[in-house]
């Protein structure tokens, strides 16, 4: 989570949704923001602890996006810090992991807001330079996100209906975003 120092607003960034970008921005100068601390002493933009006051901005995106960019996290996970290939761990066998592996891969976004009251204006993934600039004007340059994700997600085996239906169940309450 990302706090303005004057406490006036807070930024919930899901894992996946613009959250070391964000983290990023809204740290440094004009902005000053301040990351909370995890338990391990470490920053943590992940955190969503309970708040009191100010306004609390999150970060969302398109559930089925969110899940490729997950795998793919995960594949450089699995291979020491290089992707291991399509074929040794495809999405189909992510998806069915889902249930086993750590929150930071299962939880749904929703998960990290769930009983925090948040402002009706987010930062969606796919309008996310407007969205940024809009709620913090004077933020300096955005750095451009990666679109490969998207491409990817438009060819098999990301369409695989089965495993597209295993995402949307997983992953439904996300889906209350406007997502289809």
């Amino acid at each position: 989570m990302i706090t303005d120092p004057n406490g006036k607003w807070r930024v919930i960034c899901p894992p996946k949704t613009g959250a070391t970008t964000l983290h990023h921005l809204l740290s440094q100068p004009p902005i000053h923001g301040v990351v909370s601390t995890g338990a391990n002493g470490r920053e943590d933009f992940h955190a969503s602890e309970p708040l009191y006051g100010g306004v609390v901005y999150v970060s969302v995106r398109n559930p089925l996006e969110r899940a490729v960019s997950l795998w793919r996290h995960r594949r450089h996970e699995l291979g020491d810090g290089e992707p291991v290939d399509d074929d040794s761990y495809p999405f189909r066998a992510f998806v069915s992991e889902l249930p086993e592996l750590t929150p930071f891969y299962n939880r749904t976004m929703l998960d990290y807001f769930r009983n925090i009251r948040v402002s009706r204006e987010v930062i969606r993934m796919e309008n996310f330079e407007a969205d940024v600039r809009r709620l913090f004007p004077g933020v300096g340059e955005i750095p451009r996100l990666n679109a490969s994700v998207r491409a990817k997600l438009s060819r098999d085996p990301y369409r695989d209906p089965g495993v597209e239906r295993a995402v949307r169940g997983w992953f439904a309450e996300d889906f209350r975003w406007g997502y289809i």
